[in-house]
């Protein structure tokens, strides 16, 4: 039996062979030219979208094809100009935690790999500042943690 992890790590993309779950070793990986530090990837059919923090360098969304373990390549990047935390994807859209202070969520079409496209936002209605760090989809309906330095929700349902 082989399982497969895709691991999110400093500008590298990781594919782990991992048999049993004992002693796993890489099979695959790719370099992201100018990234800062990956901070999570999600992984949706033959597709691997890592989020990365805001840098001068490089977009903040990469979309990787890994249907070739081996030879994982980037098909796709958007430009944020935010420090993305966590991703969650479902269906044609990606949903990012991010730090911006008025796009806490931030919703991004999918369905065209190698031009994603932002489609919406989420601004949480908090005095003070707040960063999202956690996000989950489930059918349809997205939930985002936030860090503040104030009182206030833990929770977001959007």
């Amino acid at each position: 039996m082989r399982f497969r992890a895709w691991v999110a790590g400093l500008v590298v993309a990781l594919a782990l062979a991992a048999p049993a779950f004992a002693a796993p070793g890489l099979i695959g990986s790719t370099t992201l030219p100018g990234a800062s530090q990956a901070n999570d990837v999600a992984v949706q059919d033959q597709y691997a979208f890592l989020v990365t923090d805001a840098n001068a360098y490089g977009p903040e969304l990469v979309i990787i094809d890994i249907s070739t373990p081996t030879r994982p390549v980037v098909v796709g990047r958007l430009e944020l100009g935010t420090s993305v935390k966590q991703i969650a994807v479902e269906q044609t859209r990606a949903y990012l935690a991010t730090t911006h202070d008025a796009r806490e969520l931030i919703v991004v079409d999918v369905a065209n790999k190698r031009a994603p496209a932002v489609v919406g936002s989420f601004n949480a209605p908090v005095q003070g500042s707040v960063d999202g760090t956690a996000v989950s989809v489930v059918g349809g309906i997205a939930y985002l943690g936030p860090a503040m330095n104030t009182p206030g929700a833990a929770l977001f349902v959007i």
